[in-house]
């Protein structure tokens, strides 16, 4: 997680930071999705993100369990599909096995430091291991 003293605010500023999630597509494109409609630039982080991460998991980080045993963090994200881009992939049945294993990148930055285009904070790495739909 984050340095809490790096989000200090100033006046007349916001304090919360932009996650969004970069999920790897069947078609080899990445989907970037944030809470909010972010027009970034084509070069900065795949670009736009869709204003369609509904929300995060708790992000736990984790060397091994309570036996010993090799763990890797756990996350999860909540992606809306209202355009049915993710219902399209599981309806095809040469890619709907290929949701599993996709890779999915969770990021942080500062408003600010996004206007900017500083780095962000990388702040989860991990695979699809699955999925549910409501």
């Amino acid at each position: 997680m984050p340095d809490p003293d790096e989000y200090a605010p100033t006046p007349g500023e916001s304090t919360a930071p932009v996650l969004w999630a970069e999920v790897a597509e069947p078609t080899g494109d990445v989907y970037a999705a944030s809470g909010l409609d972010v027009a970034d630039p084509g070069s900065y982080y795949h670009g736009y993100k869709a204003p369609t991460l509904l929300g995060a998991g708790r992000m736990r980080r984790a060397l091994s369990d309570d036996e010993g045993q090799y763990e890797a963090q756990r996350f999860t994200v909540t992606v809306d599909d209202t355009a049915r881009r993710w219902r399209t992939y599981l309806g095809a049945r040469d890619v709907t096995r290929l949701l599993l294993n996709r890779r999915v990148v969770c990021r942080m930055i500062s408003d600010d430091g996004r206007r900017a285009l500083q780095r962000p904070r990388t702040v989860a790495i991990g695979l699809v291991r699955g999925y549910r739909l409501e």
